[in-house]
């Protein structure tokens, strides 16, 4: 195995290591489903992603870079949460999902 090679190996168990299985399950519902929606399942998710944040701290370089990114996601999942008011909920969709839709359903 080339040194290239053996280090994105090296990065993808880490990472896997560091995502819990509940963050992977949502990783993996937007990919294929191309939607995350629900007051608790956003929840689950935030906490997940501050779960891997803390988790990779002990990390340098690339790998703290992306658990830095995990915390920047929930920081902005929790911001958008917090302003949309009472009754008002948060969904996040897969960019390749709205490609189909007229513009005027996209664009809801």
């Amino acid at each position: 195995m080339n040194a290239g090679l053996k280090r994105h190996a090296v990065t993808l168990f880490e990472v896997g290591r560091v995502a819990g299985e509940g963050l992977k399950r949502h990783a993996v519902t937007l990919f294929e489903g191309g939607r995350v929606a629900a007051e608790g399942v956003m929840a689950e998710m935030v906490q997940e992603l501050w779960s891997s944040f803390a988790a990779g701290q002990m990390f340098e370089g690339g790998m703290l870079r992306l658990t830095q990114f995990a915390g920047a996601l929930a920081t902005a999942i929790e911001a958008v949460r917090g302003s949309l008011g009472p009754g008002r909920s948060l969904e996040l969709l897969r960019k390749e999902s709205l490609e189909g839709l007229p513009p005027t359903s996209a664009s809801k």
